[in-house]
C-alpha cells in the first residue's frame, strides 16, 4: 500500500536478489504471517544479546551476543519479503501495513534497547538511540501523510541493521565486556561524558557508538525537518494564493 521511494543505495541489490527467495517461501506462508514473525526475531535479537551477559564464560557470552547480531540482520529478510510476498501473491492489505510498520517499531525497542542492556553498556544510551529513530519514524510518516508518498532517506533502516549488526560484531572482537578507555578523560570513570550521563564506570565501544549514532542522527533529523517545513509551507501558499 505504499507509495514508496526508496534512496537506499541497496535498493537494486533488494530488488534484483529477494523476488528470487519468493519460490523458497511456502504458498501457505502469507506476508502477514512474515511480518508476526519478523517481530519474533527482532525479539529474540535483543533477549539473545540480553542473556548474552547472563553468560560467565566469555566465549559462549560472546557467541550468544553474536546469534543476537545474526538475528538483527535476519530481520532484513523478514522486512523485505514480507512485501516481496504481498505483492507477487496480491495480499496487500490495511492489516499487512499496519503489521509492517507497527513491527518496525517494535523491532527498534527489542534491538535498540537489547544491544545496551548488558555486558557492561548503558541502556540510557539504548534509550537515546531508540527515541532518535522513533522521531524519526514519526517524521517520515507524517510527511507521507502530507506529500501522498513515503520517502525513506539515503541512509535508511538496510543501513541502520548493517551498522548495527557491524557495531555488535566490533563490540564482541574489541574488549568484550570491558570498557574501551580510549580517552579516558572523556569516556573512563571520570571522564567528561561518564559524568555528563552520570555513570559511575567507563563507558564501552556500544556507549561509545551509540553516542555517535544519536548525534549524528539527530543533525540529520533537524535538516530534514527543517527542508519538511520548507516544503509544507511553500505548499500552503500556493494553496492560499490559488
Amino acid at each position: 500500500m505504499d507509495n514508496k521511494i526508496e534512496n537506499s543505495p541497496f535498493d537494486p541489490f533488494v530488488k534484483w536478489f529477494f523476488p528470487k527467495l519468493l519460490p523458497l517461501v511456502p504458498k501457505w506462508m502469507t506476508a502477514n504471517m512474515i511480518s508476526v514473525f519478523g517481530i519474533l526475531v527482532a525479539f529474540l535479537a535483543g533477549f539473545f544479546m540480553v542473556i548474552s551477559g547472563f553468560f560467565t564464560d566469555i566465549a559462549t557470552g560472546r557467541f550468544v551476543y553474536l546469534l543476537g547480531g545474526f538475528f538483527v540482520l535476519f530481520t532484513w529478510v523478514t522486512d523485505t519479503m514480507d512485501g516481496v510476498v504481498a505483492r507477487a501473491r496480491n495480499q496487500q492489505s490495511g492489516t499487512g501495513y499496519y503489521l509492517d510498520h507497527f513491527g518496525d517499531a517494535l523491532a527498534t525497542v527489542f534491538i535498540g534497547l537489547g544491544i545496551f542492556a548488558t555486558n557492561g553498556s548503558h541502556i540510557v544510551i539504548g534509550f537515546m538511540c531508540v527515541v532518535v529513530y522513533m522521531l524519526f519514524h514519526v517524521h517520515v510518516h507524517i510527511r507521507k501523510s502530507l506529500f501522498k508518498v513515503m520517502e525513506l532517506p539515503f541512509f535508511g533502516p538496510t543501513e541502520a541493521r548493517f551498522m548495527i549488526t557491524t557495531a555488535i560484531v566490533l563490540q564482541a572482537a574489541i574488549r568484550f565486556r570491558q570498557p574501551l578507555d580510549l580517552i579516558p578523560s572523556i569516556t573512563g570513570v571520570n571522564g567528561s561524558l561518564s559524568r555528563f550521563f552520570g555513570f559511575t564506570d567507563s563507558m564501552t565501544l556500544i556507549d561509545i557508538l551509540g553516542i555517535i549514532a544519536t548525534v549524528v542522527a539527530l543533525f540529520g533529523l533537524f535538516i530534514d525537518v527543517g527542508l519538511t517545513i520548507r516544503r509544507i509551507s511553500k505548499n500552503d501558499a500556493k494553496q492560499r494564493s490559488g
